[in-house]
């Protein structure tokens, strides 16, 4: 698809409503075994156009819309501040009253560094979910884990599960085979969304997940489509199901694209953004980070870039730069339909900032009368 010319599609059309069984999700202590009930995928994802409210009231609006999802997937190459934006809306939800599960993907090699569990003062978060902050459960999705609690709901055998996994072979057959990583990682999210009370109802009622690189994360999102293609049935459709049922449904689950206001890291977002839509993942928002402040008139702006190039005056990279964000917003806009939320550039770093922006959030949340 060509990105010059075509609008990146408000959503697939042609995806049929796949049938819903009941998957036992893997019990926890003191917590019933039940799935919450959920309501099946509608036939077509169809990202909502613009509507005729003003720019800063729609880009508004676009994020506090994310808090009253379950899910929320944050995507975006690295070093956009897509960590970041994951961090403020697990803070900003949690400050709002609600249980919140931050999570983010293991790589396929070891992993040394993570930079979501570092906001929040940890080396790297477990593969078990837990209590990173007041309100805030981490934890780091791992294949084996979720190839764990796969074979447990299949073979209902703790010992010969266990067994299965000490296997050497297994456990690299599980790393390197193409699709099973994303399938443990589909397995071990799909358990922890599906965590109900006693009482039945969600354990989790916000679930962020930091979405890893482009490639990584389209090979998460197709992962369903893939797979069902070749295996119709049994237990492991009938998961994949289940797991459709809620990723792909907006009423449910919502997609952000994080990018900067730069040319490569806006092509790779509309890039991201068509192959979430392809893999029916509702895509709701993009968020432009580090937008550039702007100290001139459109006026001023137009007689600086008049000046012939090669001037030496001071200040013209500031120009340069804030000239280029407002083209790489005006592709955005030309090339899709959603709501833009910018975001600009500021000194803070790390916790400062997502505290800021969590609070910034949860001002907006309280002005359009949406506390909950």
């Amino acid at each position: 698809m060509s990105m010059q010319s075509a609008k990146v599609p408000g959503g697939p059309t042609d995806s049929p409503s796949p049938r819903l069984p009941r998957v036992d999700f893997e019990r926890e202590p003191g917590v019933a075994s039940r799935p919450h009930p959920i309501p099946a995928v509608p036939n077509s994802l169809v990202v909502p156009k613009r509507k005729s409210y003003s720019p800063a009231t729609q880009m508004e609006s676009a994020v506090l819309e994310l808090l009253h999802k379950r899910v929320v997937f944050v995507a975006g190459k690295g070093g956009v501040g897509r960590t970041t934006f994951a961090a403020t809306l697990a803070l900003a939800a949690a400050r709002s009253g609600k249980r919140v599960l931050v999570a983010e993907i293991t790589e396929p090699t070891v992993q040394t560094y993570s930079p979501l569990a570092r906001i929040f003062g940890q080396k790297l978060f477990k593969d078990r979910a837990h209590s990173i902050a007041p309100g805030i459960d981490g934890v780091m999705l791992e294949p084996r884990r979720g190839m764990e609690i796969f074979l447990r709901n299949v073979f209902k055998s703790r010992s010969l599960v266990a067994l299965a996994l000490r296997s050497k072979a297994l456990r690299r057959f599980v790393q390197a085979a193409p699709s099973l990583h994303e399938l443990g990682v589909f397995q071990h999210l799909l358990q922890l969304v599906g965590r109900v009370d006693e009482e039945g109802k969600p354990f989790y009622d916000f679930t962020v997940l930091d979405m890893p690189a482009t490639g990584h994360a389209l090979a998460l999102t197709g992962l369903p489509g893939i797979i069902l293609r070749l295996i119709p049935g049994g237990p492991i459709a009938d998961a994949l199901h289940s797991g459709q049922a809620i990723f792909n449904n907006p009423e449910l689950t919502a997609g952000v694209i994080v990018a900067l206001p730069e040319t490569l890291p806006v092509s790779e977002a509309l890039e991201l953004l068509e192959g979430m839509l392809r893999t029916h993942v509702p895509v709701s928002t993009v968020v432009v980070n580090r937008l550039p402040a702007v100290h001139f008139s459109a006026e001023e702006l137009a007689a600086l870039r008049e000046l012939p190039s090669g001037d030496d005056v001071m200040g013209m990279r500031g120009v340069e730069k804030i000239c280029q964000a407002k083209a790489c917003i005006q592709r955005l806009h030309d090339m899709t339909d959603l709501p833009i939320r910018t975001l600009k550039e500021t000194m803070e770093t790390g916790w400062d900032l997502v505290e800021t922006l969590a609070d910034d959030v949860l001002d907006k949340e309280r002005h359009a009368g949406g506390t909950s």
